[in-house]
């Protein structure tokens, strides 16, 4: 994922998740984020989409620093932006 596509999704899925997701019990949130997978990957021939998944994991392990710096300083007031890069 190139640096400005990482960009344009943290800042779609900062805005989905403030306005639509927040509000909702975590089991919800969970089973909406897999339905939300289940159906892009719906899209692909049935021997790609484990190694589609693979990457997607991959992707979301190296995100969640980002977000945890995001929220940290969130709770310290500033207000979240979905700008911090991807590394």
């Amino acid at each position: 994922m190139d640096e400005e596509v990482a960009r344009r999704a943290m800042r779609l899925a900062t805005r989905l998740y403030t306005q639509r997701l927040a509000t909702q019990p975590p089991q919800l949130q969970g089973a909406i984020i897999a339905d939300l997978m289940a159906m892009f990957l719906a899209r692909f021939p049935s021997e790609l989409r484990a190694d589609l998944l693979e990457g997607h994991v991959a992707t979301v392990i190296k995100m969640i620093p980002i977000r945890d710096q995001q929220l940290q300083r969130a709770q310290e007031g500033e207000k979240p932006n979905g700008e911090d890069k991807l590394h």
